[in-house]
């Protein structure tokens, strides 16, 4: 998005049972001068009612809770739809001030392609200790996944670009929905930036939350596990494709196409890089370590600074229908290495564990150095002509 861009902003307020504080946010975001629009994720609390009442507003109902992601991409879909370019989310539990809507407006004109969170002061607000430490937890999930560090990343307050986020396939419709589109909009190459903003926060029974400590926090657990594995498997350009909504869209063979060519063509490292990560996962594919390989693979990759995503998938080698001709061309090897050629049944003497071992490790590097030399030809080879291509 072009920073030239004026921005054409609306406050989204998405909301579920909160009758008590609505009526007094929504007027208030009105007052700021944007256009408000509220989902209401199937409310049973007379919240129709009270939004019946303020004019003004653009509504959206769900027949049924859908959960808070849900409402915040049904908002997402709609805003798009009457031609804004970003919207200013904000709970409707009275948190947040309406007021400070004019904090994240004024950072998103100077950087309309950011998504941009309110950062709350939880300590100076009176949190309690418990949803400190959730946020902490929160703050560091997002460093370890993405490399950013915000001070608030749970933060319902937030200036989301819609052509960024709508882009996005995002799988969470609950309350993981906020981290996870902050993971994906920072994979695709969207800055993740803050500006402080107030909070009240409700003790005891003033304070109304619809989150279950400990269904929604495995939920959200599960969410970081998964984020955590894509970031530590895959290179950062295909990590950029696989959150998109297009590449989900396609089929199977076009994706094994689109993605083998991001991986390998358009992938992170040099032609000598994914080479060598091809050696790699070869030589771990075939040792005897079972059960440690993905793991070594995965740390030899990080030591070397190799691609990951292109180790692991060359580690496939041992696939099951694979095993019997390594197992046998292994022992074969062994027993020429260690001068016992003579013996080439297929019998295995106790003498042949020894055989079998040194064999596996030399048919590795062998395999190994064959996978690196042929892949170097041959990427490079591609890349060229690709970048030939790409010129014309």
């Amino acid at each position: 998005m072009s920073a030239e861009l004026v921005p054409r902003v609306c406050i989204l307020i998405p909301t579920y049972d909160n009758g008590r504080t609505l009526q007094d946010v929504v007027q208030r975001a009105v007052k700021t001068g944007l256009e408000v629009l509220v989902v209401d994720d199937g409310s049973n609390d007379g919240t129709p009612e009270i939004l019946a009442s303020i004019p003004g507003l653009v509504v959206h109902r769900h027949a049924r809770n859908r959960g808070k992601g849900a409402a915040l991409e049904s908002g997402f879909r709609i805003a798009s739809e009457r031609g804004f370019t970003h919207v200013i989310s904000l709970d409707s539990d009275g948190q947040h001030l309406p007021e400070d809507a004019p904090l994240l407006l004024a950072a998103l004109r100077e950087q309309p392609e950011a998504l941009i969170v309110g950062a709350r002061d939880l300590v100076a607000a009176g949190a309690g200790r418990g949803s400190r430490l959730g946020c902490r937890l929160s703050n560091l999930w997002l460093h370890l996944e993405t490399g950013v560090r915000l001070p608030d990343t749970q933060t319902g307050m937030r200036a989301y670009p819609l052509q960024s986020v709508r882009a996005l396939s995002l799988k969470d419709s609950g309350f993981g929905f906020e981290i996870e589109v902050l993971v994906k909009t920072s994979w695709t190459g969207v800055p993740l930036t803050s500006v402080p903003v107030r909070v009240l926060y409700p003790r005891g029974a003033e304070r109304v939350s619809h989150f279950r400590p400990i269904l929604d926090s495995l939920r959200i657990a599960r969410l970081n596990a998964h984020l955590c594995f894509l970031r530590i498997c895959l290179p950062a350009p295909f990590l950029a494709l696989v959150c998109l909504r297009s590449f989900r869209e396609l089929s199977l063979r076009e994706r094994i196409e689109r993605g083998s060519k991001s991986l390998l063509l358009e992938g992170h490292g040099s032609t000598l890089c994914v080479a060598g990560s091809v050696g790699l996962g070869l030589f771990m594919g075939i040792t005897p370590l079972w059960g440690f390989q993905v793991p070594l693979t995965l740390g030899l990759a990080h030591a070397f600074r190799a691609s990951k995503a292109v180790a692991l998938l060359a580690a496939q080698i041992s696939f099951p229908l694979m095993i019997p001709p390594i197992l046998y061309a292994s022992l074969v090897l062994g027993r020429w290495l260690l001068g016992d050629a003579s013996a080439t049944g297929l019998g295995f003497e106790r003498a042949d564990t020894l055989n079998w071992f040194v064999g596996s490790f030399a048919l590795a590097a062998l395999v190994s150095l064959a996978g690196f030399g042929i892949t170097l030809i041959v990427l490079s080879g591609a890349r060229k002509s690709l970048r030939k291509w790409k010129t014309e």
